[in-house]
């Protein structure tokens, strides 16, 4: 399969045992054992010109999973907005995959955690057959 979106925006598109995302001492990473084809996108200041959307796009493509990821200090509430700002500009190019979003922050205050708009991201993930997680400083996912 070739690149769904612009190839100079694609951090990687391969097989490797590791992918991850990094900025600002936060960190997503993700172990591939069975060597799945994996895309990873700059989203902030490539595909998307302006400061409303997500940092990155990990596709995952045999499995069909779009991990809309935003590294974020502590504003939980802009992740969220910003999340969603990506959501509806790619859906359409990844309306066969299962759409899910990582907030990975320097901290993240409860009450952030129980916000209206967490509660409609969670939902909106869940129609789409994916899901929200949120994590401080690093998280780890297997492919």
């Amino acid at each position: 399969m070739g690149s769904i979106f612009d190839k100079e925006c694609l951090g990687f598109y391969d097989r490797r045992k590791m992918a991850s995302v990094e900025e600002l001492g936060k960190e997503l990473r993700g172990e591939n054992e069975s060597e799945k084809e994996i895309a990873v996108y700059r989203v902030d200041g490539c595909l998307i010109q302006q400061n409303q959307c997500c940092d990155y796009l990990l596709l995952i493509i045999e499995d069909k999973c779009a991990y809309f990821i935003e590294l974020k200090g502590s504003h939980i509430e802009k992740a969220i907005k910003q999340l969603n700002a990506s959501i509806d500009k790619f859906y359409p190019k990844l309306s066969t995959y299962k759409i899910n979003a990582w907030i990975i922050s320097s901290k993240a205050r409860t009450p952030a955690l129980r916000s209206s708009h967490m509660i409609k991201l969670k939902q909106r993930l869940k129609k789409l057959k994916g899901s929200l997680h949120i994590e401080t400083r690093r998280a780890f996912f297997r492919v």
